[in-house]
C-alpha cells in the first residue's frame, strides 16, 4: 500500500505495466497519476500506448479525459478540442459519464449540460464522471453534490478520493467554502482506507 507516497504509486505502475503490458487499464489509471505529479507529457504517452490497446469502453473514456486535461495543462487547446471530439466520435454517449465533459472540454456547454441531466434523470451516471463534467461545466454545485456521492460509496470511487486533494482540476472548488467540508470527509475516508 502506498499510503499516499505518488511517486512510490508510480513505481508500482510501472512495474505492473511491465507484467501486464497488454492491459489498458494499467495505463489509465497511471496516465491520472502523471498528470496529478504534473508529467503531462508523459500521461499523453501513457494515455497513447493505453489507447492503442482500449478500442472501446469506460477505460477508453479515462484514457482520452486524461489525455485531453494533460493537453490542456500544456496550453495544447486545438490538441485538446481534437482529443475532445474523438472521444465523443468513439466512446459513445452511453458507455461513460464523462461523455458529457468532452462535450465542455470541446465548447459545447449547453450539449453537456443536457447530456449531465440526460443521465441524472436516468440515475446511470457514474459520480466520478459526473463530478467531473460538473467541474468542466462551472456548476459547483453540483459537483459538490457528485463529491458526496462519491463517499457514499468510497470502495466503488476510491481512485477519484484518493486523488481529491492533489488532482489539478479540483483547484476552483478549492476556492468554495463547502472545501472544507469535503476535507472533513476525506480525513473519515483517509482513516478507513488504507491504499
Amino acid at each position: 500500500a502506498f499510503r499516499g507516497n505518488l511517486l512510490q504509486a508510480s513505481d508500482y505502475y510501472r512495474r505492473a505495466m511491465r507484467v501486464f503490458d497488454s492491459d489498458g487499464r494499467i495505463y489509465a489509471e497511471y496516465a491520472l497519476l502523471l498528470r496529478v505529479l504534473g508529467d503531462l507529457d508523459a500521461t499523453i504517452r501513457a494515455a497513447d500506448q493505453g489507447l492503442s490497446l482500449v478500442k472501446s469502453g469506460s477505460w477508453r473514456a479515462v484514457l482520452l479525459e486524461q489525455k485531453t486535461l494533460a493537453q490542456l495543462d500544456l496550453g495544447l487547446e486545438d490538441s485538446a478540442v481534437r482529443t475532445a471530439a474523438e472521444a465523443i466520435a468513439t466512446i459513445g454517449e452511453e458507455v461513460h459519464a464523462l461523455y458529457p465533459m468532452f462535450y465542455a472540454l470541446a465548447g459545447d456547454s449547453a450539449q453537456a449540460k443536457t447530456l449531465l441531466r440526460r443521465l441524472e434523470d436516468s440515475g446511470i451516471g457514474h459520480p466520478v464522471g459526473m463530478l467531473h463534467a460538473y467541474v468542466f461545466v462551472n456548476d459547483f454545485d453540483s459537483a459538490f453534490r457528485w463529491i458526496s456521492r462519491c463517499f457514499e460509496n468510497p470502495q466503488g470511487n476510491w481512485v477519484a478520493l484518493a486523488y481529491l486533494r492533489t488532482d489539478p482540476i479540483y483547484e476552483d472548488l478549492k476556492q468554495d467554502h463547502r472545501w472544507e467540508d469535503v476535507l472533513q470527509m476525506y480525513a473519515s475516508f483517509e482513516a478507513l482506507v488504507d491504499y
